[in-house]
């Protein structure tokens, strides 16, 4: 029965680790999106002409 315990407790912390990992993730990832868009902003806002397709993609221009 200890065991069970053991291993339960070993799960609970696994998740939480993953929880707080995903919550990370997901900031990360707003924090890319607003850089983006600012650079984006600051592009357009420039007479730099953005000539490569894939950069002009990612930035939604």
């Amino acid at each position: 029965m200890e065991h069970f315990k053991e291993a339960k407790k070993t799960l609970d912390e696994s998740w939480a680790e993953l929880h707080e990992a995903n919550i990370n993730l997901q900031i990360s990832i707003q924090q890319m999106q607003w850089a983006r868009q600012d650079l984006r902003e600051a592009l357009q806002n420039s007479s730099i002409k953005v000539k490569d397709k894939k950069f002009k993609d990612f930035l939604e221009l």
